[in-house]
This record gives C-alpha cells, structure tokens and sequence, in this order.
C-alpha cells in the first residue's frame, strides 16, 4: 500500500446515490486498540456528490458513477458500496465463488450473481432487484478496482465503531472485542452490529425492522393494524409500526378527506403521534440487548433525528420497561448499560473521524462507513493485552 491511498465510497438509499473519496493521510492511523485510518479530502472534496435515481434510471446512473470512479485522477484502490437491503448476499466467498476450483460451475455462477443484488422484496421501489455489485463493476468496465458491498446500516455501524475507538470526552471507548449495534429507522427500518470493526459474520445479514412488534397500549392506529393481520395470519413488524409511512399514515389516517393532496413531513408531525415511538425503538433495543448484549446502541434515521428532544431518555426508560420481568427487575442487566458517564443508548457521533481536526471530510456515519468498508482491509487490529502481544509473536520452529 502506498504511504497515501484512494477510497471510494458509495451509498444507495431510497432515491439517490451519495460518492464519496477520501485519501489516507500519509498511510497512518490514530494509533489505538482499532487502528482507524486518518483521510482528508480528495480533491478537496469535489467529488462528493448526491445522485437522485428512480425505477428507470438507476442502472444508468450506478454505471455513470462506476466511470466516473475508474476516470478520477490517481488510482481508486478499493470502493466501499453500502446499500438499503434486504441484500441476497454480501458474502465476499460469493462474490469470488468463479475463483474457487472445488464449486460446482452452476452453483458458483448463481452465488456470484447473487452477490450485492437487492432482493424484490425490498420497500424501495427505485432499488428492488437492483444488481449493485454488477452494475457499479459494469461501469467500472476493465478497470480492476475491487468491490465490496454490504447493507448500509453495516456501514453506519463501522462508522460508529471507529469513531468511538477514539478518545472523546464523554464518549465510551469502543475497544476490538466490543459489540455495537446500529439502528436506522427511515422509510423502513434496518440494523446490524459489529464487533470491535469487524461486521458480524452470519450467513447473511441482520433485518432486525422485521422482529414482530408488540402494539403498545395507545396506539389505536396500530391495534386496527394488527387486528387486519391477524385475519390473514400475517405478523406486525416493527417496521410496520415504526417508519416513516406509518408515522405520516396515522396522521393521514385521522384528517382524513381534509389533508387533500397536501404533503406531510416528520418536521410538522404533531407530539401526539410521537408518543409510541420510544416504546418502538425500545422493542428494538431490548431484543438487541437479549440477543446480542452490546456494548453499545446507536440510533439514526430521519425519525430518531426529527422525534422532540426527549427521544434518547424515554428510549431508556422504556428498555428497562421492556426487560423488567413481573415487576422483579431486568432478565438482563450488565454494567455497561448502567455506567451512568456513558450513554448506553446515544445518537450517532459528529462525523469526522478525528475530533476537532481541520480538513477531515464530514459525512453521515453510513456513507462515511461505506469509505471505511473501502479502506478496513489494509488496517489490521494491533494486538491490545500482553496475551495477545505474545500470541502475534513471530514463534520459533521446533
């Protein structure tokens, strides 16, 4: 690797595609327990640039910015694609399945084309069954620059866990055997979790929006919600009850004839239909925590960042709620969600990677995350306890 390289990073949401580049300043790191690549702008930040797409036009427009990549001056040495799921595969065994001698040529074809593709399922209507990965490789044409796509929450939630590797005042020290999960709550709801830096390997990836949600008591949009699907033997889900539609359907809902086609937006969503949604987001966080017992939870989204100033402290007093069992106290409780200096539950961090440091490029933590992905393969975790020191030793042959 050359004392400086070149990132880029690219994020798919619902209606338009964000770019970014980023140069590692001169190949170092902030030297802590997760070493985190330091980058400044490339070309002084000319090339972060947002994208709008729909059905028809986005092949054509991942295409442009795969040329576009491959034509920057100076050699892109990897791309970090982050995008809204759910994803068929973000394997990197898939994606090299055509490289391995020992797989079936049929299977290895249908892995690799499976790799980085939007499932039809997706809520996105400009996004479902979109082929990322081959797309962007499209307009990469001969260019040998290598891909690597995973959901964008995976990508926020690498950001996080950088940036917390670093020493902040008032901010948890995220360490390499730390678990943080990142929830996004937008027009669906998506979250993944990490461990120091590393995403969690599973055989896919988490849709933690499609948990079965619990209506809470109040919520009679939700009880009519859940009595239709009850009918049809079909589950509510968090998502259902938590995005941005169903947020904007229950106002809807109660105008009636009179919103006519005048359009909504979380910015004007009266208190009133705010009150359920730190009970929501708790489910999430409570199913988190018995499943997954982070270290941490961040919340993002157009919903966590638009909710009245008290979203981050009823969210927590709902988790204690819903982790209370009869009135005895919490099946699950462990030191780092009560460590009173630290925020349990927080919102995502500013958006450099070095505090108060001039020039670093801010973005949002998931496109950020996306240039990350790009970059994670070249900084390798140094060894953080004598243990560890003696087990990276070079060892002697017998």
């Amino acid at each position: 690797m050359s004392s400086e390289s070149i990132y880029a990073g690219v994020l798919l949401k619902a209606d338009e595609v964000q770019l970014v580049f980023g140069q590692t300043v001169n190949g170092g790191v902030v030297a802590l327990r997760n070493p985190v690549p330091r980058f400044r702008s490339y070309q002084e930040g000319r090339f972060d640039r947002r994208h709008p797409i729909t059905r028809q036009n986005r092949e054509a427009v991942l295409r442009a910015i795969g040329q576009h990549i491959a034509s920057v001056p100076g050699s892109v040495r990897r791309i970090g694609c982050g995008s809204y799921g759910p994803v068929h595969s973000v394997s990197l065994e898939d994606r090299d399945a055509l490289l391995f001698e020992n797989v079936d040529r049929q299977e290895a074809l249908e892995r690799h084309l499976n790799y980085g593709r939007v499932r039809e399922t997706s809520t996105h209507q400009a996004l479902k069954g979109l082929r990322v990965y081959h797309t962007l490789r499209e307009g990469l044409e001969r260019s040998r620059i290598e891909v690597i796509v995973h959901t964008d929450v995976t990508c926020g939630a690498l950001a996080e866990a950088y940036g917390r590797s670093i020493r902040r005042p008032g901010v948890r020290l995220h360490g390499p055997h730390d678990v943080l999960v990142f929830l996004h709550i937008a027009e669906g709801v998506g979250g993944a979790y990490v461990v120091g830096t590393e995403p969690g390997r599973s055989a896919l990836h988490p849709e933690m929006g499609y948990q079965s949600g619990l209506v809470v008591g109040g919520d009679r949009w939700g009880e009519r919600l859940a009595a239709e699907r009850k009918s049809t033997n079909k589950a509510v889900f968090i998502e259902d009850l938590l995005s941005i539609d169903a947020l904007l359907q229950r106002w809807k809902d109660d105008q009636g004839k009179s919103v006519g086609d005048r359009e909504l937006s979380l910015d004007g969503l009266p208190k009133k239909y705010w009150k359920t949604v730190p009970d929501y987001i708790a489910q999430l966080c409570a199913s988190a925590v018995v499943m997954l017992a982070p270290h941490q939870i961040v919340l993002h989204g157009p919903v966590v960042h638009s909710a009245p100033p008290r979203l981050l402290k009823d969210v927590r007093a709902g988790l204690r709620n819903w982790l209370d069992v009869r009135g005895i106290g919490p099946i699950v409780s462990y030191r780092e969600m009560l460590d009173d200096r630290y925020a349990f539950i927080d919102i995502p961090l500013d958006l450099g990677l070095e505090p108060d440091e001039a020039g670093v490029p801010k973005h949002e933590p998931m496109l950020k995350g996306a240039l990350l992905l790009a970059a994670q393969a070249d900084y390798k975790r140094r060894p953080d306890s004598d243990a560890e020191i003696k087990e990276f030793s070079p060892r002697s042959r017998p």
